[in-house]
């Protein structure tokens, strides 16, 4: 959570979106399982920083949230490939806990990729949610992240090394801990 939170951060500076208040100073009360609901608060200010004080990610008709989710399942449909070729249930979250969503899991693992898809939507707010959106949307898969510091490697590449890190530590609780840093204008 503490990357995600990061990373919503490092995408504002690069918009020149400059806070009283950096999102990152938000995590000095960041508890086990965000029982002070750190997430939500920043979650909120980026979002309407990001894309206006009116913006809701609830609103179901607004077109930038369709952009949203569709970007957030390219990658979850590539964290889940991964999830599942290493045996473990998709369904089955840590704190994704849907009765209804076959994707628990994943979701639990995308955090710190989200900003990728939400730096890609800032970019291209005006262009219609199509079928070419879509289609050019799937260059986020493409996207140069870099690990740990390490040279940038694309997403559709650091996706398994980030899950087999995150395996290991579930499986022997080796303390692998993956940093993943994006902020770059990617496709």
């Amino acid at each position: 959570m503490l990357n995600k939170i990061s990373n919503q951060d490092k995408v504002l500076n690069k918009y020149n979106f400059f806070l009283a208040k950096s999102l990152v100073s938000y995590t000095g009360k960041y508890r086990y399982f965000d029982s002070t609901n750190i997430e939500g608060v920043t979650a909120k200010i980026y979002f309407r920083k990001l894309f206006g004080k009116c913006f809701n990610r609830d609103d179901a008709f607004n077109e930038i949230n369709h952009k949203l989710n569709y970007g957030y399942s390219l990658i979850v449909a590539r964290i889940a490939c991964v999830v599942t070729n290493y045996g473990y249930l998709t369904e089955i979250g840590i704190k994704h806990h849907c009765d209804t969503n076959n994707l628990n899991f994943p979701y639990d693992l995308i955090e710190p990729f989200r900003q990728i898809v939400d730096d890609y939507v800032y970019r291209t707010i005006d262009v219609q949610f199509d079928y070419d959106y879509k289609a050019n949307m799937l260059g986020i898969l493409k996207a140069p992240v870099h690990l740990n510091g390490e040279k940038a490697i694309n997403l559709d590449d650091a996706i398994p090394i980030y899950i087999s890190n995150c395996i290991r530590f579930l499986d022997n609780n080796e303390s692998s801990y993956t940093e993943i840093t994006y902020w770059k204008n990617a496709v």
